[in-house]
């Protein structure tokens, strides 16, 4: 499970997430180490960002609804469920859970 924050540009609009936690189950299930990752901006070891998926977290961190997608543009070529979820009142951060998809 990581856990991101939002980072807002000077004039207080949303650019992107960065990763403040990364716990052994996200690294076993992704191949990503905490080493290479944490403290990062998701685009950084992910690259391009899905837009959707920064769509979804954004308003997850704001109205605290969790939501369920899938992800299938992650480094490792896999597919994920990735279940977002606003943990605690923060508006700012949120928590995800991913499940590899297996076909």
């Amino acid at each position: 499970m990581p856990l991101l924050e939002s980072v807002f540009e000077p004039d207080g609009s949303f650019s992107d997430r960065q990763f403040v936690f990364v716990n052994a189950a996200f690294e076993q299930i992704t191949g990503m180490k905490k080493e290479r990752i944490q403290g990062k901006l998701v685009h950084e070891p992910l690259g391009v960002c899905d837009e959707n998926w920064m769509k979804i977290s954004r308003q997850v961190a704001e109205n605290g609804v969790s939501e369920r997608i899938a992800i299938d543009n992650m480094p490792d070529g896999k597919r994920y469920n990735c279940n977002m979820y606003r943990p605690g009142e923060s508006q700012s951060r949120i928590g995800m859970i991913l499940d590899e998809i297996c076909e």
